[in-house]
């Protein structure tokens, strides 16, 4: 068990470092031959493909038991680092890399992912009180 927590442990810092160096960065810090590369598209596509797929099945998991999905602090934590990735990402690069050509396979990526994501803050806009962000924890309860 230590040796899972410490391997998702490792993950979720990771993740905290990858959005402070890649995505919540100034325009002019922004390095697009990265966010580009075909390692970095096949990241975030499969970093998009499980957030959206966890989210669903949460969501799922709400209808049927009508009970708030159960996650271990580790996992929690996880999604917590890879919605924070998502929202800095869509608030910071999405709309920059649509003027950069070498980002076409990059955008295309986040397009089919876009919609998704849009509707869950969306959804999380329509409950009372402060508008949520992806990298809100509470996040996680209002759409599970």
């Amino acid at each position: 068990a230590t040796t899972i927590s410490i391997h998702m442990r490792l993950k979720t810092l990771w993740l905290k470092l990858l959005v402070l160096l890649l995505y919540d960065v100034d325009r002019r810090l922004v390095d697009m031959d990265v966010l580009a590369s075909p390692l970095h598209v096949e990241f975030f596509d499969t970093m998009l493909d499980w957030a959206d797929t966890s989210l669903q099945t949460m969501k799922q998991g709400n209808v049927i038991s009508d009970e708030t999905p159960m996650l271990s602090e580790e996992d929690s934590d996880f999604l917590v680092a890879i919605l924070n990735c998502i929202d800095c990402f869509f608030k910071h690069i999405y709309g920059q890399i649509k003027h950069f050509q070498i980002c076409d396979e990059l955008q295309k990526v986040a397009n089919k992912y876009a919609r998704s994501f849009t509707s869950i803050l969306q959804a999380t806009a329509d409950t009372s009180g402060p508008a949520f962000g992806l990298r809100d924890v509470e996040l996680l309860r209002i759409t599970a």
